[in-house]
């Protein structure tokens, strides 16, 4: 399942499931997304950049993928700038939660 530009709030899956977010990015700028996650509930399994064309400056997404690990509920946090920045331009949270 893959998650785009409106990030639900919360997000159900189970024990091995996989699960993508795909969020607008501009990396031709230098701006990007970094992920936050309980590394003992989800394993990141996948983090590219999907270029949108090949214009100078086009936009594109930036797509994470996880694995689920263990049951329980967790936090998602998704941080998008400049990595020269001192606070980030957008945040979005996802909850997890997981049924075994």
């Amino acid at each position: 399942m893959t998650l785009g530009d409106d990030v639900p709030a919360e997000l159900r899956a189970k024990v091995g499931e996989t699960f993508a977010l795909a969020l607008p990015a501009t990396a031709t700028a230098g701006f990007g997304w970094v992920a936050f996650y309980d590394a003992d509930r989800l394993a990141l399994v996948g983090d590219e950049h999907e270029p949108a064309g090949s214009a100078p400056g086009a936009a594109g997404r930036e797509r994470f993928e996880f694995r689920v690990l263990a049951p329980g509920e967790t936090v998602v946090r998704l941080a998008y700038g400049r990595p020269w920045d001192d606070s980030p331009r957008e945040e979005r949270e996802l909850r997890v939660v997981v049924e075994a």
